[in-house]
């Protein structure tokens, strides 16, 4: 039987509240299929866009330069376990030339292993300080990931949505239905 059949259905058993439920899931999937790969397609382009705007200002403002270490690294004070093996990053005393030529001093996050006078290529920002490393990211790859949680999240809102809806028409029911037997179950004691 067709699916458009129950919803336009002229069964006199049919209940009101079985047409609204029928509407309500025509109306949710219709909805689904035309909200969703336009919501898709708008959130990725944007997630995509973003993160190539980004990459691209990181890539003109984050440089990777070579670090003197002035000293051997160390712990900071309460960044080793019991067994005295280090659970904070290790740190030392560096100097370094920023984009400009200024040379700058710092500290900076070291290998356990390097000592006084290794170098160490650290990232820095246009004013020469200490910056984070640029993003590795994948825009095509997040684009389509955030596309596809936007569909997980409609179908999730308007799944969860539909259940109410029924558990309302189902609770409605029940109260009639109660209504109902209240009237005939005295008719049928008697027999």
């Amino acid at each position: 039987m067709p699916a458009g059949h129950k919803l336009f259905s002229r069964n006199p058993l049919r209940r009101t509240s079985d047409r609204i439920q029928a509407w309500s899931a025509f109306l949710i999937i219709m909805t689904l299929m035309l909200v969703s790969p336009w919501a898709g397609w708008y959130v990725a382009r944007g997630t995509y866009r973003d993160e190539v705007r980004t990459a691209e200002w990181q890539r003109l403002h984050r440089f990777q330069v070579p670090a003197v270490l002035l000293e051997d690294p160390y712990t900071p004070a309460g960044g080793a376990n019991a067994q005295g093996a280090p659970v904070l990053p290790m740190t030392a005393r560096a100097s370094w030339s920023g984009p400009g030529g200024a040379v700058r001093t710092g500290t900076i996050v070291a290998d356990h292993d390097m000592r006084a006078g290794s170098k160490q290529m650290i990232w820095v920002d246009e004013r020469g300080a200490v910056a984070s490393r640029p993003m590795q990211n994948n825009p095509v790859f997040d684009a389509l990931l955030s596309a596809v949680l936007v569909a997980f999240v409609l179908i999730g809102g308007l799944a969860g949505l539909h259940r109410i809806v029924v558990w309302r028409l189902n609770r409605r029911r029940m109260l009639q239905w109660q209504a109902e037997w209240l009237v005939i179950e005295p008719l049928w004691r008697h027999r």
